[in-house]
């Protein structure tokens, strides 16, 4: 059976043929330069955020406590199904009273690229520039780029940040690595020591909500996409748990470009239910950084015989004891050994507690 959908056979069939010319733009007559953008039917009359826009400030709380969301947007279109994703978070958040801020950054045309024009004030050092340390350095002058002080306030005041975007050669698109280079830099979201559990941003929840071009199937230990645990890992490790975040579980939607309706409209229905419970949800576990040596970096020897045995330390086997004191091992640092299954990514089709109750 073949992966490529029937739509996407015809659109490469015409392009070989010639019928597509991709060599400058479609034309637009009047009256469609001056349309408004296409909301997807199984919208409806969707609201289209603008960059930067809060929502929400006005509003009381239904859930006590008034909290403050940040959400990256990170899709060149609007209309698109991350759109509908990005107002969905928007409505069922504010609908509970809280505070919502859109990054949009593509709307933004925010700059990806790092460079000295950061530093506003000069580099300190003109032949050896180092960018993190002259962004850390800078930062605690006050002299970074303007778009950056700007990002770095909305994160600061966030008490959750959600970021949308499309999966993109299995990491993010190239705006929003560029966003991480040039707006979490030392001094602001971590520095030497201070890093994962003990970073800057710690007490901050973060969720990667994410769409996919390919079934599910094919993001499992045996699909042809890898194990979507593994694309997880330095995203979710090395740039969010690094910083400090806690990090929830990921909303992926997984290709919501060839699902009929019904299913795009379960997938925005499940992540506006999941986002009314999001404040009582458990973090996905790492290992604490005292759980490694920091003159090599490596996981501490106790670390990992209690991996091995199950938490007896003399090696003779799980006892109920050393079954509760065991170590479980996530997918990017396994040392070899059985890893916990979907350690970046549980389902949330259950409920927090019975995910809770599964230790999932």
């Amino acid at each position: 059976m073949s992966l490529i959908p029937p739509g996407t056979k015809n659109l490469i069939k015409r392009f070989e043929q010639g019928s597509i010319d991709d060599s400058k733009p479609a034309e637009r007559n009047g009256d469609d330069a001056k349309r408004k953008s296409y909301v997807p039917p199984i919208l409806g009359e969707t609201k289209m955020s603008k960059e930067n826009e809060v929502h929400g400030k006005d509003q009381k709380t239904t859930t006590g406590q008034r909290r403050k969301v940040l959400i990256v947007f990170c899709h060149w279109e609007r209309s698109s199904f991350n759109g509908a994703l990005r107002d969905t978070a928007v409505t069922a958040l504010t609908e509970q009273g809280h505070e919502v801020t859109v990054s949009d950054l593509y709307a933004q045309k925010f700059n990806p690229v790092l460079s000295r024009n950061d530093i506003q004030d000069g580099p300190r050092d003109l032949e050896n520039f180092n960018y993190a340390t002259e962004a850390g350095l800078a930062y605690a002058r006050g002299s970074l780029a303007p778009d950056v002080v700007s990002e770095q306030a909305k994160l600061a005041k966030a008490d959750l940040v959600i970021f949308q975007f499309p999966l993109a050669w299995c990491s993010v698109p190239s705006i929003l690595k560029g966003y991480f280079d040039r707006v979490l830099v030392q001094k602001f979201a971590y520095e030497f020591g201070k890093w994962f559990d003990k970073g800057h941003m710690r007490g901050k929840r973060a969720i990667l909500s994410i769409t996919t071009g390919s079934m599910e199937s094919s993001y499992s230990a045996e699909g042809f996409m890898g194990d979507i645990n593994v694309i997880l890992w330095p995203l979710q490790n090395g740039v969010l748990r690094f910083c400090g975040f806690d990090v929830l579980s990921p909303n992926i939607c997984f290709s919501p470009g060839f699902v009929p309706p019904p299913t795009r409209q379960a997938m925005l229905d499940a992540w506006r239910e999941r986002l009314t419970g999001v404040w009582r949800e458990q973090p996905l576990r790492f290992l604490p950084i005292d759980s490694f040596d920091p003159a090599t970096g490596t996981l501490k020897p106790e670390v990992l015989r209690r991996a091995a045995t199950g938490g007896d330390d003399k090696g003779s086997g799980p006892t109920a004891a050393a079954a509760a004191a065991a170590v479980q091992l996530p997918v990017g640092q396994h040392a070899g050994l059985k890893v916990v299954p979907s350690s970046m990514y549980r389902s949330m089709s259950k409920t927090t507690s019975e995910a809770t109750k599964a230790n999932i």
